[in-house]
């Protein structure tokens, strides 16, 4: 898919968010973008794997501290977007994103996820990108 085919599906999206009553938040968007710039320049990693959405959760019980925000900041999101796939491969940013997928994987348990780094448990998604 070139680069203009994704900006095309991005601007859909969010047509359609706006359309349909949901909107699309700009932290949504960015979010978006820096997932489809990952996985574009990160083999491995799952971009469904990251979750881009927010949500009002009032009275959900599986959400009993508020709402659920992006995985990635609009800042940590800039800075993905911002940064070559050559720097994002040298400075760890795509091994440090995999972890996250694979960190939410686990916390899902899925018994179908290998190879977590050894303290994944105490991973802090803010640290991905430099």
């Amino acid at each position: 898919m070139s680069a203009s085919h994704g900006w095309v599906l991005v601007l859909c999206l969010a047509l359609f968010g706006v359309c349909c009553g949901g909107g699309i938040r700009q932290d949504e968007l960015v979010c978006e973008e820096a997932v489809k710039h990952l996985t574009q320049c990160c083999a491995g990693l799952t971009p469904t794997g990251i979750d881009c959405t927010y949500q009002t959760v009032t009275g959900d019980p599986n959400y009993p501290n508020g709402p659920s925000y992006p995985d990635l900041s609009p800042t940590e999101s800039d800075c993905i977007r911002n940064e070559s796939c050559e720097t994002l491969l040298s400075s760890g940013v795509c091994g440090r994103a995999i972890d996250l997928v694979r960190a939410d994987m686990a916390n899902a348990e899925n018994p179908y996820l290998t190879g977590l780094p050894p303290n994944f448990s105490a991973y802090n998604p803010s640290q991905i990108c430099p």
